[in-house]
């Protein structure tokens, strides 16, 4: 096992373990079902957790739905979808991070396929598309086919990554990762980000294969807009990488006028359930593959 920044000292005594972020923004016919798989997932890895909504306007029933299924809502005004993950993030307070959209493209109750690499001592999972399998109608032939094959080539390239699905929204690092990942892109580009920060600080990552299943209700994504917008922040950071890796606990550096200006308010009440086990119920799953740059 390879040495790793989490390990039983540095788990929370009596707050959870596990915090699993989704961005929402009118998913009401979805997010009370991720958010209830989210908890299923919780309870593969034996550790305790806790679910995050980060709320980024919705008009329908979103928050009402997703609280009654058992999650905590922080509300996030600035549009926005790495925005509405970084507040979300940085309103969590478990030690291992679970991120992924909440629109039923992926498995919540999966994540311990996420959990387990972490465990045995990586910083940052990526949950890859592309190594495991794609429903029908799960993905437009265009983003399958071009968009995420061209857009993640383009990012191995200018980078040196060998990973396989830069793209995926389905991830999972350490807290400590997380802050010295320093994340500021508050857009589509986030992830994209994510993959170029870990490398960047030297993370240990590694790819696990998942589902990627048709999502429920409208998709936010606008294909050339954000292309653009994944493509613009590639080849600025490839030119002028950002300031990354700071000491742990340093408060991350701003991103412009829309960036936060503290962390969100006070955590609410904690899901602390802890379970009898421990991290060898996650242990000979599926294979990781590491994607570390070479």
């Amino acid at each position: 096992m390879q040495d790793s920044a989490y390990d039983a000292a540095s788990r929370p005594l009596d707050g959870p373990e596990i915090s699993v972020v989704m961005p929402c923004l009118n998913e009401e016919e979805s997010v009370p079902l991720c958010v209830e798989r989210a908890w299923q997932g919780i309870a593969k890895t034996s550790l305790s957790g806790e679910v995050v909504v980060c709320d980024n306007g919705s008009s329908d029933r979103s928050v009402e739905l997703a609280e009654r299924a058992g999650a905590r809502v922080v509300r996030e005004p600035r549009r926005g979808y790495g925005r509405a993950y970084l507040t979300g993030i940085d309103a969590s307070v478990g030690r291992l991070i679970v991120i992924g959209d909440s629109d039923c493209s992926y498995d919540f109750s999966e994540l311990d396929r996420l959990i387990g690499p972490l465990l045995d001592g990586y910083d940052y999972v990526l949950g890859s598309r592309f190594a495991g399998t794609i429903l029908p109608g799960a993905m437009p032939a265009l983003n399958r086919y071009l968009g995420n094959p061209v857009l993640t080539g383009v990012l191995n390239r200018l980078f040196g990554l060998h990973t396989s699905d830069a793209h995926s929204g389905m991830r999972a690092f350490t807290r400590t990762a997380y802050e010295r990942m320093q994340l500021r892109c508050e857009g589509m580009e986030f992830a994209s980000e994510i993959v170029v920060a870990a490398a960047q600080v030297g993370l240990r990552v590694t790819e696990v294969p998942i589902t990627y299943h048709p999502r429920v209700g409208d998709s936010k994504l606008r294909r050339w807009r954000d292309g653009a917008r994944h493509l613009r922040f590639m080849f600025a950071e490839a030119l002028s990488p950002a300031p990354r890796g700071g000491p742990i606990g340093e408060a991350r550096p701003e991103a412009g006028d829309n960036a936060a200006d503290g962390r969100t308010a006070a955590v609410g009440e904690q899901v602390a359930a802890a379970r009898n086990g421990g991290a060898a119920a996650l242990r000979g799953g599926l294979p990781a593959t590491d994607s570390s740059p070479r």
